[in-house]
């Protein structure tokens, strides 16, 4: 992808965003040029240097200030994840079939791939040495804060 090509790409995505009602949402932008964002990642662009390059086609906020890099980066990993959990659902074997057996075993990672819920976390594993210090703090915590409230 050649510099020409990463411009055309960055006021697509500036055109994108407008409409006559005002700013369409970044997320919905982002995730139909979403290979946008692989190349020049590819290329070897930081997200400063991408929000450089967006907002200097006309891709910012509302505003007029260009988009942040938290906000930039976690919207571009939300929409891939959205589109790994949607290539994990969408293809299906003919029942029956070896692959379907397959896929059959994997069938409740995708849907909570798919749900975008929380993979189960195992506290079992975890030390249980800092629970203890843990409540110290929250019943601490909660002590100022009732003080402060009869303040």
């Amino acid at each position: 992808m050649d510099d020409e090509a990463i411009k055309e790409g960055a006021r697509r995505i500036a055109t994108a965003l407008r409409s006559p009602g005002g700013q369409i949402k970044l997320a919905r932008v982002v995730g139909t040029h979403l290979d946008w964002f692989d190349l020049v990642q590819q290329r070897g662009l930081s997200w400063d240097q991408m929000i450089r390059v967006l907002a200097n086609a006309g891709a910012t906020r509302e505003n007029g200030l260009p988009f942040s890099r938290g906000h930039l980066s976690s919207t571009v990993w939300r929409a891939r994840q959205e589109r790994l959990g949607m290539a994990m659902v969408l293809p299906q074997a003919p029942s029956g079939s070896a692959a379907s057996v397959a896929s059959h075993a994997r069938s409740d990672t995708r849907k909570v791939r798919a749900d975008k819920t929380a993979p189960e976390t195992h506290t079992d594993k975890q030390p249980q040495g800092n629970k203890g210090d843990l409540r110290d703090y929250m019943r601490r915590a909660a002590e100022a804060r009732r003080r402060t409230a009869e303040n």
